[in-house]
């Protein structure tokens, strides 16, 4: 096939092939949204020519494909894409998905998925350090927002609503919970999200549920933040007096804080029974203060 790069081509529609990740990638048109382009193309035409590889491979305009063929056209105008052959396969996958996520109206669910292969293919799967997966991610993500139009930070929502259980990115799919709830969701401990799951698999309003999940068992004032912070700064704390303390596992905050402050006691009574062992009146003091943090924070939960 020869033709004057990005000049439109007539070609036989018999001899065009799919995208092969097309299906992977996106719902088929459905007959009503062919029979809607196919209305539009009889009565104005293709304004867009669609765009093809050199091997006939489609890149953009499956649907306007299957309604040239609804309509009974054997030939369509196409771009052919010598630039994106030449360019590679991860090029090609990337151009076929920006080309679907700025034309067609995608479910949500969709759009994430897209969103996660872009990103993907923006870094090439190259292995990383921590660090520099944490400058990719950042620098990928702004990238994929500025293309769509949309901020990083929605960018990182959506990724992260792939990460919830599967009634839960239904929900979202399906518009009856918000991008904000669901990616509230998949920040919190895999136990929160299964029963999340289940209530709303059960016929539960999503939500209603989310929401209830979400701020259950919140301590007056809302001071997790800071019991986070003391409670990390405790863990800390015990590598410094040795005697084999490990680090306390910190909870969710945000779905049991008073289940943050729980797993504090045990660490601030080994630590006092660790500095009581040692001789002089510093010693003494802060296993008597350590003691005391220990009653009043059990103390506290206690009348939650």
């Amino acid at each position: 096939m020869i033709a004057l790069p990005n000049t439109p081509q007539k070609v036989k529609i018999a001899d065009l092939k799919p995208y092969p990740r097309q299906d992977a990638l996106f719902r088929p048109p459905s007959p009503a949204e062919i029979q809607l382009m196919a209305a539009d193309m009889e009565a104005r035409g293709l304004e867009h020519p669609i765009e093809i590889m050199p091997d006939y491979r489609i890149l953009c305009g499956h649907c306007r494909v299957r309604a040239a063929e609804h309509l009974g056209w054997t030939e369509i105008d196409a771009i052919v894409r010598q630039d994106l052959a030449d360019a590679g396969e991860a090029e090609i996958e990337k151009h076929v998905i920006l080309d679907n996520l700025l034309r067609r109206q995608l479910e949500p669910l969709q759009r994430a998925r897209c969103a996660q292969r872009l990103r993907e293919l923006h870094h090439g799967g190259n292995q990383l350090t921590d660090d520099a997966q944490d400058d990719v991610y950042v620098h990928t993500r702004d990238w994929i927002g500025q293309v769509l139009n949309i901020s990083g930070r929605h960018v990182s929502r959506m990724l992260a609503v792939l990460d919830t259980p599967p009634a839960v990115q239904r929900a979202y799919d399906e518009r009856r919970l918000s991008l904000e709830l669901a990616a509230k969701i998949a920040n919190r401990s895999p136990d929160v999200q299964a029963a999340i799951a289940e209530e709303i698999e059960r016929g539960g309003d999503p939500k209603t549920v989310a929401i209830r999940f979400l701020r259950r068992r919140r301590l007056p004032n809302g001071p997790e933040r800071l019991y986070s912070k003391i409670v990390t700064g405790l863990a800390k704390a015990a590598t410094v007096f040795g005697g084999g303390f490990s680090e306390v596992e910190i909870v969710d905050v945000v779905d049991d804080p008073a289940g943050v402050l729980r797993q504090s006691i045990p660490l601030l009574e080994a630590m006092a029974e660790h500095v009581e062992r040692r001789q002089g009146e510093q010693a003494t003091a802060l296993a008597e203060r350590l003691g005391s943090v220990a009653a009043l924070i059990d103390s506290t939960c206690e009348t939650e």
